[in-house]
């Protein structure tokens, strides 16, 4: 199974039944938590990668190549769990879940490239179409609507460009940015000075604009922009996992991900890097991916088996299409050669005949007969 996608110990969990995690051996490259408020004196320190979030708040710093910034998340707990600062952020909102990650660009991207969402490792263990509607919806919401891949086996991903998928979005000049969870949504920078004057359009009014290929193109999030992002759930009850629709249909979103957690990253879709990347885990998913190792491991060793052979019938055409190159390109040396060699003869031949013409010689002068050699030497 690949590091990334082996799940926290419970004991990396502490006192909560959430952890979120930057993978292993991914980005963050560096990340830096501060101690939690609150918490004891001499309390134990974070497990390595980790954000803690006792209370359901928890916030830290971290950086990338590509990226430098701050993370927040804030989940909604049974009462008498939940720390009053996350009581008060979502007083009079629905959200079960609330992810802030500000920052910026360590060098300028196009929109393109700049793709949001979560990546897994093999397919979802997804339900029967009768039942798949609530789950596509909630997918669909947190990416504004956006295309994604859910059942490719080798790449199976939920993402979509930033700049249309974002929740919430607010792009502030350096300095001037709002506090994480206290943006409000505004990217008239993205759009040039004549929209500096006017009001910033809304989340719906942004998503839709930005949907459209021809209102990305040329445009790029710049290192001196301070990006702020939202990422929240209504439905998806982080604290148990579960996911409650509108039909009465409760769904085990750890048996759904097949024992993989919800993300939150960012992708650079032309350098394949991520600039950042967050995973949401439950304690229960430790007990899930136990009970059903035999069978991932099997579809990991399936998924290598065929990037292999992929891998190997590249290199199989780039090898034959080398060789190919190889034979024209030789073809084209002999017959430049040969072309080459003609000209020469065809030379030496109008040589010979411009030599015989005695004073007619374009200009040449022929030695006469007897002449003294010094003349010529």
């Amino acid at each position: 199974m690949p590091p990334d996608y082996e799940p926290p110990h419970p004991s990396a969990f502490a006192a909560s039944d959430i952890l979120v995690r930057a993978p292993p051996g991914a980005p963050p490259t560096a990340l830096w938590v501060a101690a939690a408020p609150g918490a004891a004196a001499g309390a134990p320190a974070p497990a390595p990668h980790t954000v803690p979030a006792p209370g359901g708040l928890g916030a830290a710093d971290f950086e990338t190549e590509l990226f430098a910034g701050r993370i927040e998340v804030a989940f909604r707990l049974p009462q008498g769990l939940q720390r009053p600062e996350a009581e008060a952020l979502f007083a009079g909102r629905r959200r079960l879940m609330w992810v802030a990650i500000q920052g910026r660009f360590k060098r300028p991207l196009p929109l393109d490239d700049a793709s949001c969402g979560s990546w897994f490792a093999r397919p979802l263990r997804l339900p029967g179409a009768t039942v798949l509607a609530p789950i596509i919806q909630w997918m669909a919401s947190r990416l504004g609507g956006m295309d994604f891949c859910i059942a490719d086996p080798d790449n199976p991903r939920l993402a979509g460009p930033l700049v249309a998928a974002a929740q919430l979005l607010n792009v502030s000049r350096r300095g001037e940015e709002p506090a994480p969870m206290a943006a409000r949504e505004d990217t008239r920078l993205l759009l040039g000075p004549a929209a500096q004057s006017g009001a910033p359009m809304t989340t719906a009014q942004r998503q839709r604009f930005f949907k459209r290929p021809e209102n990305r193109a040329g445009r790029c999030w710049s290192p001196d922009q301070v990006v702020t992002m939202f990422v929240f759930d209504h439905a998806f009850d982080y604290h148990t996992y579960h996911m409650n629709t509108p039909l009465m249909i409760r769904f085990n979103m750890i048996s759904v991900l097949d024992g993989q957690p919800v993300e939150v990253a960012l992708h650079d879709r032309a350098s394949g890097q991520f600039a950042f990347r967050f995973q949401v885990w439950h304690r229960r998913h430790h007990e899930f991916v136990t009970q059903h190792r035999a069978r991932i491991e099997a579809l990991a060793a399936a998924r290598a088996a065929r990037r292999a052979a992929a891998l190997r019938g590249r290199a199989t055409a780039a090898a034959a299409a080398a060789a190919e190159a190889g034979a024209a390109e030789q073809a084209v040396t002999v017959e430049r050669a040969a072309a080459v060699a003609a000209a020469a003869a065809g030379a030496a031949a109008d040589g010979a005949a411009e030599g015989s013409g005695g004073e007619e010689g374009g200009g040449l002068e022929v030695a006469p007969a007897g002449a003294p050699a010094g003349k010529w030497g």
